[in-house]
């Protein structure tokens, strides 16, 4: 069962955005584990209205957003985010504060992505992936916040995406958090959460 975020309301922004931020970091803080988005604007052209949410109540003037191709393709969707937002998009990925992948099954690399320094691992990128569905078997992963260990999935994703999360998971603390979101949910799956599938347990 999806966690429940309280009901949001429409004249409140500033109640809004604040709950939709709760909702990211108990996604984060509970890997795995779908949360209900309450999303409080609707999608625009290829972006969910969670993932508008999402983006509207993270971001704001000094954050950098990179957009897939199809989402950067949308003039709609970059007039809205800046506006809403105040924030630049960019081209460049390894400089985003967030990355917005619109196809989950075009995921690029995540090591294009901002990796953190040493000195400042928190300055990564967090990728938001859109899918489909989220199911709650599959792959199995272990971590902080998970109290043994869980089993997710999502589609469509890469072939690779397994790789991907194994390489990410060994430059820890540096590499990238994701965040899945389908149109209502989100996964989070931090840096620090380990697939081991494939690792015998």
């Amino acid at each position: 069962m999806p966690l429940q975020a309280a009901e949001l309301s429409p004249n409140n922004l500033i109640q809004d955005t604040q709950q939709v931020f709760r909702c990211c970091l108990t996604a984060l803080s509970r890997p795995w584990t779908p949360v209900a988005v309450p999303a409080f604007v609707p999608g625009e052209g290829a972006l969910y209205p969670s993932t508008m949410s999402v983006l509207i109540a993270l971001a704001d003037f000094e954050t950098r957003i990179w957009l897939d191709d199809c989402a950067r393709a949308d003039a709609s969707v970059v007039d809205s985010l800046v506006f809403r937002t105040g924030a630049v998009i960019t081209d460049q990925p390894a400089k985003a504060t967030f990355a917005v992948v619109s196809r989950g099954a075009e995921l690029p690399l995540l090591d294009q992505f901002g990796q953190g320094t040493a000195d400042y691992p928190d300055q990564s990128t967090t990728v938001l992936v859109q899918v489909a569905a989220l199911r709650s078997s599959g792959s199995a992963f272990r971590g902080p916040g998970i109290e043994t260990s869980i089993e997710g999935s999502a589609e469509p994703l890469p072939e690779n995406f397994e790789t991907q999360l194994h390489a990410n998971r060994a430059r820890f603390p540096l590499g990238v958090d994701l965040l899945l979101l389908t149109p209502e949910q989100v996964v989070g799956l931090p840096r620090s959460t380990r697939l081991i599938t494939g690792e015998g347990g």
